[in-house]
């Protein structure tokens, strides 16, 4: 891992395990840290879609299956993460130069992806991942996000910050 003075470039497939790393390390707060998205084979892109469609449940998840919803949209909803996947974020400034992207199930059984940048809830994520605590099924936790009001010099900014949270279940709130 390159120092905290060095230009750091990942390149390829970001993973739980690396962004982990990158936490334990301090190399998170590297004003230099970048990443690269892997390239994509537009054949097996192609088949991902293709498949995806075929598992849809739904009229919603067949025609939605592909958008991404943001996390700050799906506060206090429960939900499993069966699946989680990394990107390289386009959107330049404050935050960092990553985040994940969940496949969940919500607690009517409709899967979906959720993306999520909040820096605690990305190092939840990923130390919940490498660690095996997430998954679907009735021996799985449910989670939620929840919204945390920023303060700035003992003043709320009007902006808020996710955690992710325990739910107690498929239905709290």
């Amino acid at each position: 891992m390159a120092s905290k003075n060095t230009d750091l470039v990942v390149a390829g497939a970001l993973s739980s395990a690396l962004v982990v790393e990158l936490f334990e390390t301090g190399e998170i707060n590297s004003a230099e840290l970048s990443f690269d998205n892997a390239p994509v084979d537009p054949v097996t892109a192609a088949k991902n879609i293709s498949e995806q469609r075929h598992a849809a449940k739904s009229l919603e998840e067949l025609l939605e299956g592909g958008k991404l919803t943001a996390g700050k949209d799906f506060t206090n909803r429960a939900f499993q993460i069966e699946s989680v996947e990394w990107r390289a974020s386009d959107i330049d400034g404050e935050g960092l130069p990553f985040y994940a992207v969940l496949g969940i199930v919500d607690a009517n059984g409709e899967a979906m992806k959720i993306g999520v940048g909040a820096r605690s809830v990305v190092e939840a994520i990923a130390i919940g991942d490498v660690k095996g605590f997430f998954g679907v099924g009735d021996d799985r936790p449910w989670v939620k996000f929840v919204p945390k009001p920023l303060e700035k010099d003992g003043k709320l900014t009007g902006r808020t910050a996710l955690e992710l949270h325990i739910a107690d279940g498929p239905f709290a709130r």
